[in-house]
């Protein structure tokens, strides 16, 4: 991200970020409520353009991981995984769902699903899609706390191993800790301040 500056109307959310994620690198992301931590994954996604400075990644496809597990209710478990693999992906699929504890669940829909599997399946479906960069924007936030840490960590173990890319949005030091080395803090408006810092 070079010179990266994002505005809403006439505030300015994030001014001239500079920010090199290395391949394979975990970055949180903290601020605010209203900071525009979501807009700046959009942004990085693709799916809107800063106001001014570039964004460059590695190939063009990118996977999230969004605040709500977004699953088609009329596609089992399997079925929603298997929607972002290529051609006979459904052994990347079940072997996903497997690794996220869902094994014997891959037949379920999701209203059969508790919200912790939902969220298994999401984080499998992201998981299975060939892409160098994921975005992770609070995806734990609405479960229990002892449910969200261990997906947490399962999360960032995998994305360890794949070596992805990672943009990781979340509210909570701690887990800014946990996932990642470096934290980008945006200050959000009126100024777009932000920093870099690591973690201890």
């Amino acid at each position: 991200m070079e010179g990266v500056t994002l505005r809403h109307r006439d505030r300015s959310l994030l001014s001239e970020l500079w920010l090199h994620v290395e391949p394979g690198e975990l970055i949180a992301v903290m601020g605010p409520s209203g900071a525009g931590k979501t807009t700046l994954l959009r942004t990085v996604a693709g799916l809107a353009a800063p106001d001014s400075g570039s964004i460059s990644r590695p190939g063009d496809r990118v996977a999230v991981v969004f605040q709500d597990p977004r699953l088609l209710p009329w596609r089992t478990a399997l079925e929603n995984v298997e929607l972002v693999c290529e051609a006979g992906g459904k052994h990347r699929a079940r072997d996903w769902l497997g690794r996220v504890g869902l094994a014997g669940d891959v037949d379920l829909f999701p209203a059969a699903l508790s919200g912790g599997m939902r969220q298994r399946v999401a984080v499998a479906r992201a998981l299975a899609y060939d892409a160098p960069v994921v975005l992770v924007d609070e995806p734990f936030a609405s479960l229990d706390g002892p449910t969200a840490t261990a997906l947490r960590d399962e999360l960032a173990t995998h994305l360890r191993d794949q070596k992805r890319t990672v943009l990781w949005v979340t509210h909570h030091q701690d887990e800014a800790d946990a996932v990642a080395e470096r934290t980008l803090v945006m200050g959000g408006p009126p100024s777009g301040d932000w920093r870099i810092e690591t973690a201890p």
